[in-house]
């Protein structure tokens, strides 16, 4: 058993006065004699700080093998230690700095450690060598004060826990699905499950309610949207960003309960590389500048942070936008197409995710006059929320490319809606890459507009 565990069996007791006291206090510190160890003396000086001796019996031979040094006056923690993470084994000197944070110097640090001793906040370990000459170690243990303490704070804790987790409950059992997000329920179940078998932490429960609570409000939300329905929004500086740290965990997480991506539940952010591919003959203004591409180079690359800053587009002679959620196709698909051939086109690439990033730049094209968007993704569940997503942008004419018999066409957003909602139904799914044999019907496609329409 841990020196933690010990104590806190021991401090049951510490209401007690007396000689209860003083059994609890003698349990704590016994568990620090080995084999063959015995008590030779326990003395407080007139500050009322004790020093035990103990000595190593053999035969009729005895040493001093170690002291320790320790107060039994009830004191208050100081706010520097306060909140620390509560910790049973021994630490030296250097650990015990760490631990605290302190930037004193070595001696300075000294002088704190000796403080806390005289207010029995740690107990002083000194280990001998040599039959007693000679001092081996000196490391230190947590004092009574700082147990009661810890004790103290972990049943208020506790009680903290206890009536969140009655809160989260409550906002569960009240949160609906108006839009209908695939995953939602299972989510929902998931979480009202944990509580009830208490398998889950308040950092994990805060966040899954925040998924849901953000998934009832939109029928599309990006991650950052996540953390601003926190119920611990008003306590962090940047709420948005709250959950940034365990992004790839969570959302890992977050997949493996629902059983599908995350933009099934229409979560339009994944961890990874975020730059949006472009390859259009256009003008990009920022607040901080301006990028003008006269040629539209292949890999002309605009990342989420600068479509924050973007102001206006000038899409000059740009008539379509072509969208695809895979980059490397579009690599593939660009360089196959002549720039003189696609001298209208607007051709933008992205990971997957209609986050917000890439939702604002297709509306900015939208709002320079470009008329017309084509949508060509994986045919999967995620598809479904990514093609609702962009429809909103009300494009005058929205045109999805469709799998028919193995070869490729143009429909529009209802054809193509149905389509993915029936191949989702089916579990027949498909990946774009299995569709680049044919790169003189993808240009067709991605030029004319208008084929099989």
């Amino acid at each position: 058993m841990s020196i933690g565990m010990e104590v806190y069996d021991c401090m049951r007791s510490l209401q007690s006065k007396g000689g209860l006291q003083r059994v609890m206090h003698d349990s704590y510190l016994n568990t620090f004699l080995n084999n063959g160890e015995i008590v030779i003396s326990d003395i407080a000086d007139d500050r009322g700080i004790h020093e035990r001796v103990i000595h190593q019996q053999q035969k009729i031979v005895q040493y001093k093998t170690k002291t320790l040094i320790y107060s039994l006056e009830e004191n208050d923690i100081p706010p520097e230690i306060q909140n620390k993470t509560p910790w049973s084994k021994k630490k030296t000197a250097s650990q015990l700095k760490n631990w605290s944070g302190s930037g004193l110097s070595g001696l300075a640090f000294s002088h704190q450690t000796n403080k806390w001793v005289a207010l029995g906040i740690l107990i002083q370990v000194n280990e001998f060598a040599d039959r007693g000459i000679n001092l081996k170690n000196t490391y230190y243990v947590p004092g009574f004060n700082l147990l009661n303490y810890w004790k103290t704070q972990a049943r208020e804790n506790e009680e903290q826990n206890k009536k969140l987790i009655r809160a989260f409950t409550e906002i569960l059992n009240n949160l609906t699905n108006p839009y209908a997000h695939v995953g939602f329920e299972t989510l929902k179940q998931w979480l009202l499950n944990r509580i009830n078998e208490k398998k889950i932490s308040i950092k994990h429960l805060d966040f899954f309610l925040s998924v849901l609570i953000t998934a009832s409000k939109a029928p599309f939300f990006d991650w950052k949207e996540i953390g601003t329905n926190s119920y611990f929004k008003e306590k962090v500086h940047a709420a948005s960003k709250m959950f940034d740290g365990n992004m790839v965990a969570l959302l890992e997480e977050l997949e493996e309960i629902i059983g599908d991506p995350v933009s099934s539940i229409h979560l339009t952010t994944r961890p990874g590389n975020r730059d949006i591919i472009l390859a259009a003959q256009c003008r990009l203004v920022f607040t901080f500048g301006m990028y003008n591409y006269e040629k539209a180079p292949v890999l002309a690359k605009v990342t989420d942070e600068e479509v924050h800053y973007l102001q206006s587009i000038d899409a000059k002679n740009i008539r379509t936008i072509f969208a695809a959620e895979n980059r490397a196709v579009v690599r593939k698909l660009i360089k196959h197409i002549p720039y003189g051939h696609r001298a209208h086109i607007g051709i933008v690439g992205f990971d997957g995710q209609v986050r917000s990033a890439v939702y604002d730049l297709l509306r900015h094209f939208k709002n320079a006059g470009v008329g017309q968007i084509i949508i060509w993704s994986d045919y999967d569940r995620a598809a479904i929320a990514m093609v609702e997503k962009l429809y909103a942008l009300e494009f005058e004419q929205f045109k999805f490319v469709a799998k028919k018999q193995g070869t490729l066409l143009l429909v529009s957003y209802a054809e193509g809606l149905k389509q993915l909602k029936e191949l989702a139904g089916t579990n027949h799914l498909t990946e774009q890459e299995n569709f680049l044999w044919d790169f003189d019907l993808l240009e067709a496609i991605v030029l004319e507009g208008n084929v099989n329409d």
